[in-house]
């Protein structure tokens, strides 16, 4: 969560409706469905911080490319030396491939 909030450069504000939205999401579905920590998170803070690029995501009606575009997450400071791995990221059917 830190990581993309500095990307997202998300205010103290921000960043705690991000986590209320996850919240809301954990204490609906159950320990087995919440698998992928790092899309909830990513998810929480695009739906703040890019409603356009979530509503998108949300209807599949974006491809990779202009998805990394909008969001520069290909350009994801992780904080080492290793780019971040993106293959096999799924949202609702779609694919992330790089």
């Amino acid at each position: 969560m830190s990581v993309l909030a500095n990307h997202f450069d998300m205010t103290l504000r921000e960043i705690e409706k991000a986590f209320t939205i996850m919240a809301i999401y954990y204490s609906s579905v159950t320990q087995d469905q919440s698998n992928n920590d790092f899309l909830t998170s990513l998810l929480s803070i695009l739906k703040i911080k890019k409603p356009s690029l979530y509503q998108s995501l949300s209807k599949s009606k974006i491809s990779a490319d202009q998805f990394f575009e909008e969001s520069s997450l290909n350009q994801l400071d992780v904080g080492n030396e290793h780019e971040f791995n993106w293959s096999g990221l799924r949202y609702a059917g779609f694919l992330f491939d790089v």
